[in-house]
């Protein structure tokens, strides 16, 4: 179960994913480019995590768009994850546990359920993307958002906080990284603990 346990992003203010003191924020639009609805400061700002170590927080930019021809629908999605299971030992064990925790994902307690809603219309929409993910690394000095110590000095409540952040083609020399594969590879790398 530890492939599993790097996607957190199903329990109510977990991280969309964590690879050791790495943490991934996964947001998508149906813009052309990175713009993103962030509900609450805590989505941008690490935190010092148990053992003492801060975390490393990055977000995952993904364009979306409907087609009615190409990409993947939700329950096609939802299979070809399962179907990477399929040579583990304990596939059948990985195979119920994300389809739990799918289902407990989504607002006001309203999930997917795989087996009952594949076929639901709503369902039925492919997505396509509309421009190569990119992965920005927060603790870039050039990353400019707000902050706890900045909102300190006005009557603004910082978790009661929703924005929407234009986050720019490029913001540094290596922000966005070249590769945001590659960069995910190094995070699941660099803490061994992770994988399954």
């Amino acid at each position: 179960l530890r492939v599993l346990d790097t996607w957190q992003g199903w329990q109510p203010s977990g991280r969309d994913f964590r690879f050791g003191i790495d943490s991934l924020e996964v947001k998508t639009t149906q813009a052309s480019s990175s713009i993103h609805k962030f509900n609450g400061l805590h989505q941008v700002e690490p935190v010092v995590l148990p053992d003492g170590e801060m975390e490393r927080l990055s977000i995952l930019s993904i364009g979306l768009s409907t087609s009615p021809t190409l990409g993947e629908t939700l329950p096609q999605l939802v299979d070809d994850i399962l179907a990477t299971f399929s040579g583990s030992p304990s596939h059948e064990v990985l195979s119920s546990e994300l389809l739990r925790r799918v289902a407990l994902y989504g607002q006001s307690g309203t999930g997917y359920e795989h087996g009952a809603m594949r076929d639901w219309s709503v369902y039925r929409t492919s997505y396509v993307r509309t421009f190569s993910p990119r992965l920005f690394k927060l603790d870039d000095q050039a990353f400019a958002l707000l902050t706890r110590e900045m909102l300190s000095r006005t009557f603004e409540h910082p978790d009661d906080l929703s924005f929407t952040a234009h986050l720019p083609d490029q913001v540094s020399r290596f922000n966005p990284v070249p590769s945001w594969e590659v960069e995910l590879q190094n995070m699941q790398n660099q803490n061994p603990h992770n994988e399954s």
